[in-house]
């Protein structure tokens, strides 16, 4: 039995640009249109959204920033500290180019963002316009945040990064796909390979969640569904759903450098980092039912 779907390089560019980069951009295009959407559906004043939209734009840009340096960081203790030998030797001699996690980027970005609107919000903005421009955040982020993990590890698949443990030959798509990744031990020569795409499998997951996400967020599924809290609950579910996910799916990724962190080889950096984020939901879905305790009740 072979593979019915076999990856190969020239498909790794289109017009002369790398998938991934191409894939990012649409991602963050989408991003700002699903933030710009559900923001504008709140009935925001100029001010308020520009506030936030700019903020946006700004914790974005660290969040770039601090999901390389997350990704340095765990290089150097995975290395144990040998910068040098990380990044000063020629990719072709062997040396690693520099790296990005998402859940470091994540993590950097949501801590921005709240640092950004603690500090300046009441500068440039009412108590009342504060207030009412974080809710409309806070509904917005998570749809916004999915719509650009989809286009991102659509981008990671059809730059073959990102992918899954290795597969037994021949297991058929969409369990298997080849990326191009097996060599001959012996001569060096391409071989074929068959992994678990687990970029794709997360690409379906973020869509899925898309939705959900966008579902949550709205006043009218709100009143259908009685026990979601629109405003509050979509960013519960993505923490937690997505802390969850994340969590397993290490288990499957099969790239190179995944790294560890914690206890040595119990964790890798992205599982600490999702064990952060399972952390931050659990608070927020206690709080959420501390302050709300009869939503609990409804039928």
């Amino acid at each position: 039995m072979t593979a019915n779907f076999a990856w190969t390089y020239p498909l790794k560019q289109i017009w002369g640009i790398g998938w991934e980069p191409l894939l990012l951009a649409i991602g963050f295009i989408a991003a700002m249109t699903t933030f710009t959407f559900i923001a504008r559906k709140q009935g925001l004043k100029e001010k308020t959204f520009s506030f936030y939209f700019y903020i946006g734009l700004i914790s974005i840009v660290f969040g770039v920033a601090g999901g390389i340096l997350f990704q340095l960081i765990f290089d150097i203790f995975k290395y144990t500290f040998d910068i040098f030998r990380l990044y000063g030797i020629p990719k072709s001699e062997g040396g690693k180019t520099l790296g990005y996690t998402f859940m470091g980027g994540l993590l950097t970005g949501t801590v921005v963002f709240l640092l950004l609107q603690k500090f300046f919000s009441r500068r440039f903005l009412s108590e009342e316009q504060s207030k009412v421009g974080f809710a409309a955040s806070v509904r917005a982020f998570p749809a916004a945040l999915f719509a650009a993990l989809f286009f991102a590890r659509v981008g990671c698949f059809l730059a073959a990064c990102c992918y899954g443990i290795k597969m037994p030959d021949g297991t058929p798509f969409p369990l298997g796909v080849d990326f191009g990744k097996g060599v001959d031990p012996v001569t060096g020569a391409r071989i074929p390979q068959w992994n678990f795409p687990a970029n794709l499998c997360e690409a379906v997951f973020a869509l899925i969640m898309f939705f959900v996400c966008f579902m949550a967020q709205s006043e009218k599924t709100g009143k259908k569904l009685k026990f979601l809290d629109t405003g509050r609950d979509p960013i519960i579910i993505a923490y937690i759903s997505y802390g969850l996910f994340r969590f397993v799916l290490e288990y499957l990724r099969g790239d190179p450098e995944r790294g560890n962190f914690l206890f040595q080889s119990l964790f890798t950096p992205s599982q600490c980092l999702c064990i952060a984020m399972l952390i931050a939901g659990v608070l927020m879905l206690y709080f959420r039912l501390q302050k709300k305790p009869e939503v609990m009740r409804c039928k």
